[in-house]
């Protein structure tokens, strides 16, 4: 239900909020030291539509923590962001702008966000909320096919979807 602390959970384990009680782990260590290999996709990005942002660009933020402050991207920035895009399958959008994306398009540029900042987990936060449902088809393989290379934490008020797509389910 809205309310459960989900999307809290969720930014305890990026090391954003602490935990009132107890602790929390991942990879066996507090999250404030693992949050850099932490990919993270909101519900509700915060992306300005008028910024004359196009999809590499954004993609690119997700480099923000491995590239020197007041510096262009390098090569390398520019290739794991390309690379994110090529797994997300999004590569043709490129020089797009974000305004211009419909929303499953834009999920996928996020995740490819998340994707390249070299992430070792990935955190979804309503993934398929607000995406037409090929969209959430093809979000869904998207996710499976990342799901081979590395664990994913998916918070969904849809139970059908959580009950026929994932492994395992904790319910807050």
């Amino acid at each position: 239900p809205n309310g459960g602390g989900k999307t809290t959970l969720l930014k305890i384990m990026l090391g954003l909020l602490a935990p009132q009680r107890g602790r929390v782990s991942v990879f066996g260590r507090p999250p404030a030291e693992v949050c850099a290999s932490i990919g993270y996709v909101p519900q509700h990005a915060q992306i300005d539509p008028t910024v004359p942002a196009n999809v590499l660009d954004v993609v690119l933020t997700g480099r923000l923590g491995r590239a020197p402050w007041g510096a262009m991207y390098r090569r390398s920035h520019v290739d794991a962001a390309r690379e994110a895009l090529r797994q997300t399958q999004t590569e043709d959008l490129i020089t797009r702008p974000l305004a211009t994306l419909s929303g499953g398009q834009r999920q996928r540029v996020l995740i490819a966000r998340a994707l390249a900042g070299d992430a070792k987990l990935l955190l979804l936060d309503e993934p398929t909320a607000s995406v037409d449902p090929q969209a959430e088809r093809d979000l869904t393989n998207l996710l499976h096919q990342l799901n081979e290379k590395m664990p994913i934490v998916l918070v969904s008020h849809d139970i059908s979807f959580v009950s026929t797509h994932l492994k395992r389910v904790a319910c807050l």
